[in-house]
């Protein structure tokens, strides 16, 4: 028997020279079940299709119908040709070029930067290589990378632009009131650094009031003479009405004679009742002690009165050892300045009060009743005024007006006013301290160790 063999493409003929035509077949090079003709890979068993034409099989390929993707090498969906970063399956696309993955920028389209640990949309960093002025979004670098609320400081002073009342200003950033004036200086800092002309707040809790130039405690804005410290309400609207606060005991003193205010110390004027010595004990604006103690062994005994003038402090009572009344000047450290000896005018001193560089003192003694004028400066005798038309001899000056009270009656005496240059009583009121202070609107008596807060209307 004898064979020929007709090939032509995947067809094959086996012809017989005995018989004649014996058998027709088709050509499956790989065996993979698919003739070669219809085979798109005919000697790769794996393969034998191509979709999309891009010549890798359908089996490899992991976009079979598309021909411009054939491996997605980290499974993101995402083809290696298109995704940026074919071997990171959270990244695929880098719209800026920038090298970080639009998912993982915060500034997908600037290529200046990426980071943003706050998310308030300003960079913590420039991303390397990169500059500012490379920015393409008008980025500018946050100062604060850790915190939301804050990305400028446009001052310098740690405080970030948000919460910072002066944020062009280094010298301070707190304004608790909005008023505009600092509560405080920034650490380091003080008025000098101010590059705006700030002025500390006085008042740092009262939008109304920031400055106190005469410092007795009132606002220049509700001071009606802000440059006098004896003088701040309008002295011809007289209150309507007193109505006590509340009351303090005073454990550090116990026989007190008489009080002052320096716009900031309360100074409280008392005697030892042994020997009659005085003290004076200095106390905070809430009352509290300071521990500040003056103790007059060599000056004055038994005084009865005491006020504050022109950085002054001013004492009524007898010097040690002599007999007579004597007026005090002290500096504000307790030191001894000037005294004077009044008793050719004045029988007993009862009580001192202050006002236009005067010193005004109260005679008591024997009927007489009279206040007597002295220069605050020199100490010497300017004026006699009769006061018998009044039952009163103690004496608190403000504003022009004179407030006497009479401390006859143990239980309640009388708060009398009477207007400097007028002989008529104007206005009276039931009252319980014997000598008082005014202090913001307010009248701070004192009645043995005891403050009596009043509010005036």
């Amino acid at each position: 028997m004898s064979w020929e063999l007709l090939l032509g493409l995947a067809l094959i003929i086996v012809l017989s020279s005995s018989t004649g035509l014996y058998a027709v077949g088709y050509l499956d090079s790989d065996g993979d079940g698919v003739v070669d003709n219809q085979d798109a890979f005919p000697y790769d068993l794996l393969e034998s299709k191509d979709s999309d034409g891009d010549g890798v099989g359908d089996n490899t390929d992991a976009f079979p119908y598309d021909s411009k993707e054939q491996y997605d090498s980290d499974g993101d969906g995402i083809g290696d040709n298109e995704d940026a970063f074919p071997n990171n399956p959270m990244e695929n696309k880098d719209s800026d070029g920038d090298g970080v993955g639009d998912y993982a920028d915060d500034f997908p389209y600037d290529p200046a930067a990426s980071k943003d640990i706050d998310r308030d949309g300003y960079p913590d960093e420039w991303n390397e290589l990169w500059d500012p002025t490379e920015d393409t979004t008008n980025l500018t670098l946050d100062v604060f990378p850790n915190d939301p609320s804050e990305w400028k400081d446009s001052d310098g002073d740690g405080v970030g632009d948000n919460s910072d009342k002066f944020p062009t200003d280094p010298a301070a950033s707190i304004d608790s009131d909005d008023d505009g004036h600092p509560d405080f200086w920034n650490k380091g800092m003080n008025q000098t650094d101010s590059t705006t002309n700030l002025t500390l707040d006085v008042f740092p809790k009262d939008p109304s009031e920031w400055s106190d130039s005469d410092r007795d405690g009132v606002g220049d804005n509700s001071d009606v003479f802000p440059h006098n410290p004896d003088r701040w309400r309008d002295p011809s609207v007289l209150p309507t009405e007193i109505i006590l606060d509340r009351t303090i005991q005073l454990s550090d003193i116990s026989n007190g004679r008489d009080i002052t205010y320096d716009g900031t110390y309360y100074y409280i004027i008392d005697y030892n009742v042994s020997n009659g010595i005085g003290r004076v004990f200095r106390f905070y604006s809430d009352f509290s002690f300071t521990g500040v103690v003056w103790n007059f062994t060599q000056y004055i005994e038994y005084p009865t009165g005491i006020t504050y003038y022109d950085n002054h402090i001013y004492i009524i009572g007898r010097k040690h050892e002599e007999a007579g009344s004597h007026i005090f000047k002290f500096s504000m450290d307790g030191k001894l300045e000037l005294s004077s000896n009044i008793s050719p005018y004045i029988s007993y001193a009862r009580a001192i009060t202050r006002s236009n560089d005067h010193l005004y003192i109260c005679d008591s003694k024997s009927g007489k009743k009279s206040i007597h004028v002295f220069d605050a400066s020199t100490l010497t005798h300017i004026d006699t005024i009769d006061i018998s038309h009044y039952p009163s001899d103690i004496i608190v000056c403000e504003e022009g007006n004179w407030y006497l009270i009479n401390d006859h009656s143990i239980d309640v005496t009388s708060l009398y006013l009477h207007k400097l240059g007028n002989n008529k009583m104007i206005w009276s009121k039931s009252f319980v301290p014997q000598k008082i202070e005014f202090v913001n609107d307010n009248i701070i008596g004192l009645s043995g160790n005891t403050i009596y807060i009043y509010k005036l209307f």
